[in-house]
């Protein structure tokens, strides 16, 4: 197949300032400054999220993390005076055991659905 990989996406916010701060605060990336009406945090070596100061719109994404990340995130999140849970829309500060590893939701200052899991989902 292709030799591919996600180079960036593009995230909807209100303030690209508060959303950056989140990003590298709470999940860990490295933010990498602002151009324009966005802001950039490096996830990894091959993708950017471009925070983009536009009407949020209702988006999900999943991230794949080591058990150390995955226990970090949700202490960071709770931390931060967040909620987690074990089911999209959960706040019961569990999360859940799938696909051979765990998983746990949580939502950024836009109120945009985030996941963590420590397996990668089997498609």
């Amino acid at each position: 197949g292709p030799q591919m990989e996600l180079d960036h996406t593009i995230v909807y916010v209100k303030d690209k300032d508060v959303s950056a701060r989140f990003y590298s605060n709470v999940l860990g990336f490295e933010y990498r400054g602002t151009g324009g009406t966005q802001s950039f945090v490096r996830v990894n070596d091959t993708l950017v999220i471009r925070l983009d100061e536009r009407e949020p719109r209702k988006a999900h994404y999943a991230f794949h993390a080591s058990d150390e990340e995955f226990d970090a995130v949700l202490a960071r999140v709770a931390a931060e005076g967040g909620t987690y849970g074990s089911s999209s829309g959960s706040d019961d500060m569990g999360w859940a055991d799938r696909d051979g590893g765990r998983l746990a939701y949580f939502r950024d200052p836009d109120g945009i659905s985030i996941e963590i899991r420590t397996a990668s989902q089997p498609v």
